[in-house]
């Protein structure tokens, strides 16, 4: 019945991961997704130590995720937050030396 009336084949809102990172970080090691962060050494990165961005890490099969969860559980001191207003502050106090990105869960609509 309910499938009669809700058109459940399309999506409404689609979950995606995206990366907080400085514009100079990002520029300056070619950074343009989450896949080219994956793929580099210089830019650690984190995300809040409960939620859906770090199980969906921590359990993906995809080669990047799992390049991402392997750095992030090896590092646990420097790659979990317990906020979000704590990710954004990290990745702003970071410099040259000690570049930080946040990876988050972006809506699209």
């Amino acid at each position: 019945m309910r499938e009669r009336i809700v058109d459940f084949t399309t999506p409404f809102m689609t979950s995606r991961i995206a990366a907080i990172v400085k514009r100079r970080h990002a520029t300056q090691f070619d950074i343009h997704s989450v896949r080219d962060l994956a793929n580099q050494s210089t830019v650690k990165y984190g995300v809040l130590s409960s939620g859906m961005i770090k199980d969906i890490f921590r359990t993906s099969t995809l080669t990047h995720y799992e390049r991402i969860w392997s750095q992030m559980a090896n590092n646990p001191d420097t790659s979990f937050v317990q906020t979000i207003s704590e990710g954004i502050e990290r990745v702003l106090a970071s410099d040259d030396q000690n570049p930080w990105a946040f990876l988050s869960s972006r809506k699209v609509a």
